[in-house]
């Protein structure tokens, strides 16, 4: 006899694939996209911090730039 024939447990065949896993695929490239966001921004006011306005001398077009950002 064939082991097919000697299972006893039933499997679970999904025929809509592609929809059980569709909305979590989706949601992980959203969640990636949002991630890779974090990271430019938070590189972006690393770039425009303290030490820049030290070295440039002026703060105030930066700090501009940093609340354009913001919003």
């Amino acid at each position: 006899m064939a082991i097919e024939g000697k299972i006893t447990i039933k499997r679970w065949d999904f025929a809509k694939i592609k929809e059980i896993f569709n909305r979590p695929r989706h949601m992980k490239v959203i969640l990636e996209n949002f991630n890779v966001s974090c990271v430019v921004l938070e590189e972006f006011f690393a770039i425009l911090g303290n030490d820049l306005k030290a070295v440039t001398g002026s703060s105030e077009p930066i700090d501009a730039i940093t609340d354009r950002v913001k919003e």
